[in-house]
This record gives C-alpha cells, structure tokens and sequence, in this order.
C-alpha cells in the first residue's frame, strides 16, 4: 500500500503502513476491510481505511481501494504503539 500511496499521491512519502494500528481489519471471505490503519510519512501519520480484495489463496491482491484520512496527533502515537 504504502508504493501505491507513493504513487498516486505526491504529497507524501509513506515508509511504514500498519494494518491495524486504531481498529482490527474485519475479514469476509476473500476481502480485508478496515477504518483502523496508518501509515508513516515524513515522520507523521496518517488514518487510512481500506478495503482489499486477495485471490482465493490470500496470496495476490486483486482490488485495493484506500482512503487517507487526518493526521494523527503525536499524543496519541503511543496509544497505538506508532513511533517517530
């Protein structure tokens, strides 16, 4: 995620993404959905939620779609264990 993000967003350089840093990814079958990620970029993160879609055999990822949200406050980073 954290290349596609690169890449379709120049205002940010993310090098660390966590799956479930505020809230647990749900799973459904072959989707992966949560409101609870975040990534890291330049030093700051970042809310993101998605949704993802794998092969049969989670091993190819056949649909991805994120949205970004706020920054998250450094007084919170330790709540979910995010680091500088």
């Amino acid at each position: 995620m954290a290349d596609r993000i690169a890449s379709e967003d120049k205002r940010f350089e993310p090098d660390k993404v966590i799956a479930y840093a505020t809230q647990e990814p749900k799973e459904d079958g072959d989707e992966i959905k949560t409101r609870g990620g975040a990534f890291r970029s330049k030093g700051e993160w970042y809310h993101v939620s998605y949704k993802c879609l794998t092969a049969p055999d989670d091993m190819q990822v056949l649909s991805l779609r994120y949205t970004i949200g706020d920054k998250i406050p450094e007084e919170e980073w330790e709540e979910y264990n995010l680091y500088p």
